[in-house]
């Protein structure tokens, strides 16, 4: 059985191709060349309205598949593994690291920053057995840290405080700074509960010394210290340093 398939070419003129039938599943089509493979997009924008779609088959009896283009209409080739094209030789042209990547030089001046931890720690070896976020575990017979030495305090601050009127506190002194804390003593003749604390302190919030008792406090200023009565009049002594 045979067809003909009416085409124009790029001048307008019909043409006429004839295509046969042999057998069963072969078809031969004949070919018009109806423009040249245009060489630039310009040129492809010349091509005719109405072309014949060539297309190609594999051998292997799947469908004929058209042969694809890319968008400027240019027939697309891809090379396979080991085909034996040889493409020569191929520029690759560098271009400027992004800032921070990493160079030669600054990967030369990490490693020299961890040559110096490593040489600093070296000390450490065999003594941290073990070491995270909730303690460093040293190992037995080597946590000697050496002589550790406390200055003494250089001033001794001392006096007496009287509550003129029971029930309305007062600060244990004008304000100065200590270092190793103040003792406080009921005075021996008291006749009534002396109360200490923070302010405000009252007879039921206070921290009870009846005469001759006293307490300690670790404060870093005398001045935070407050004391009440329970009778007017009386008081404590202090001793700081």
């Amino acid at each position: 059985m045979a067809d003909n398939l009416t085409i124009k070419d790029s001048g307008g003129n019909v043409k006429t191709i004839r295509t046969t039938e042999d057998g069963v599943t072969n078809v031969h089509t004949g070919h018009q060349n109806i423009d040249t493979i245009p060489a630039t997009a310009a040129e492809a924008a010349a091509l005719p309205a109405v072309f014949v779609v060539v297309a190609g088959d594999d051998g292997t009896g799947s469908p004929t598949t058209p042969l694809q283009v890319d968008g400027s209409g240019y027939l697309k080739a891809i090379l396979q593994a080991n085909s034996g094209v040889d493409v020569g030789d191929v520029d690759v042209t560098s271009s400027a690291l992004p800032t921070g990547a990493s160079t030669s030089t600054l990967q030369g001046t990490a490693n020299g920053h961890l040559a110096t931890v490593a040489g600093d720690t070296t000390s450490l070896d065999g003594k941290v057995t073990e070491c995270n976020t909730g303690a460093v575990v040293l190992a037995t017979g080597t946590a000697d840290i050496g002589t550790v030495s406390v200055d003494a305090p250089a001033s001794v601050y001392h006096g007496q405080t009287d509550v003129t009127t029971a029930g309305t506190e007062v600060t244990l002194a004008s304000s100065q700074a200590i270092s190793s804390g103040v003792s406080i003593k009921a005075k021996s003749a008291n006749t009534g509960l002396i109360y200490v604390g923070a302010n405000p302190v009252t007879s039921s919030t206070g921290f009870e010394l009846n005469a001759k008792e006293s307490v300690f406090l670790e404060v870093a200023n005398l001045t935070t210290v407050f004391i009440d009565a329970a009778v007017n009049g009386e008081g404590v002594t202090y001793i700081a340093t």
